[in-house]
């Protein structure tokens, strides 16, 4: 991240980067996809709230639907033998 401008998303580039890590392995378009040298404050928050992860309830096979605030993505695979990805829609 090149830009000072943008400095204040990195915590949270690097949050989401954490809570996501993994689920590119089960749903490859799902992984984190930001460009870092994005040049606007508004490009970078438009980046990270409409990530493709983000368009889809990820469950496990007791209909528990993984909440990224409250665990990682990996924490959630490693409960659940089955993983599911019914597509929501972006909200």
């Amino acid at each position: 991240m090149t830009n000072k401008e943008l400095w204040p998303f990195k915590p949270v580039y690097d949050e989401l980067k954490i809570r996501l890590a993994g689920i590119e392995d089960e749903c490859k378009p799902l992984g984190l996809e930001v460009n870092l040298r994005n040049e606007t404050e508004e490009e970078m928050f438009i980046a990270l709230t409409t990530q493709k992860a983000f368009a889809f309830n990820v469950m496990n096979e007791h209909d528990d639907i993984w909440d990224i605030q409250l665990e990682s993505f990996s924490a959630f695979k490693n409960r659940s033998a089955q993983i599911f990805f019914p597509f929501t829609g972006l909200k």
